[in-house]
């Protein structure tokens, strides 16, 4: 991918396939699931601060660490600003399952 495409995607509206695209250039060895998983929004921290998390895949990378790539979509009340640690909460069990 060149600077060009790279910041034009950086630039537009969210799209998962562009992002796709850049996570397929940036990580090469990632293998996504060939169908994406919507996370339950099984407790009441995830209805509060999410309308969706979707489980893209995750693999082990060519220097041996662990990936695991999670899409969020956070409702419009959440200010990532005042949230950090409570949005990080949203996926961080997740991420668990996959590293261990």
């Amino acid at each position: 991918m060149t600077q060009q495409e790279l910041q034009q995607i950086f630039e537009s509206e969210f799209n998962w396939n562009n992002w796709k695209q850049v996570m397929n250039f940036v990580f090469p060895e990632f293998q996504f699931d060939i169908i994406t998983q919507e996370l339950p929004l099984d407790s009441e921290h995830r209805k509060k601060f999410a309308h969706f998390i979707k489980h893209h895949g995750s693999g082990v990378l060519a220097d041996g660490e662990k990936i695991v790539l999670l899409e969020t979509s956070l409702k419009e009340s959440v200010r990532l600003d005042r949230n950090v640690k409570s949005v990080r909460k949203l996926i961080s069990n997740e991420s668990l399952k996959v590293i261990k």
